[in-house]
């Protein structure tokens, strides 16, 4: 068996899923500390680029560091735009970001902007963006048009959940509490709570 380096795709591979496992495991500054010096690593072409981004991304966002994490996505989505393809799930991720860092008019008009214009078949990806975007919406204050894309964000994405790689998962998680945060300003306690159990 000849020996295989660091630029062997198989390494890299092997190095990938040690990232993605750690950060699984709730472990992100080691998933980092594998990911980072990995991603710099490739080019934005490389096949591992989009799910690596992915990962880094999220570890980053978990460790708050968010303004890495935008860089992260940012770059990917960039390098993918070039090269004609889908940036969707990025996109959807760098709204989440911008939601997080109080952007919410940013985090508005991007999500609004990946919204398909045609009513298609829900999906995950379909329904994380209408939560952030309701997300958006009842940071705004706008808590009537807020309340049915958040429940319906919720509905669509656990319909999807057996189909979704765990790793996406936390954004479920992530809906529910901003359904819990919506009843908490509206001063419905008991609607708060329900949702803000696993």
């Amino acid at each position: 068996t000849e020996a295989r380096g660091p630029n062997d795709d198989r390494v890299r591979r092997a190095q990938y899923l040690l990232a993605k496992g750690l950060l699984w495991a709730g472990q992100p500054e080691q998933a980092l500390e594998i990911g980072v010096p990995l991603l710099q690593g490739l080019a934005d072409s490389h096949v591992l680029v989009i799910s690596l981004a992915q990962v880094v991304g999220q570890a980053y966002v978990r460790t708050g560091r968010l303004e890495q994490a935008e860089a992260v996505y940012q770059r990917v989505i960039d390098a993918r735009r070039k090269a004609k393809l889908g940036v969707t799930g990025l996109q959807a991720a760098l709204g989440e970001i911008l939601l997080r860092q109080g952007r919410t008019g940013e985090a508005e008009t991007l999500v609004r902007s990946l919204l398909p214009e045609k009513k298609a078949s829900p999906s995950w990806t379909s329904g994380y963006l209408h939560g952030i975007l309701g997300a958006a919406l009842a940071a705004k204050g706008d808590y009537g048009a807020a309340e049915p894309l958040l429940l319906s964000a919720h509905q669509v994405m656990t319909d999807q959940r057996s189909s979704t790689g765990v790793p996406e998962w936390y954004q479920l998680d992530q809906v529910r509490s901003w359904i819990a945060a919506l009843y908490e300003k509206q001063g419905k306690p008991e609607l708060a709570a329900h949702w803000a159990r696993p």
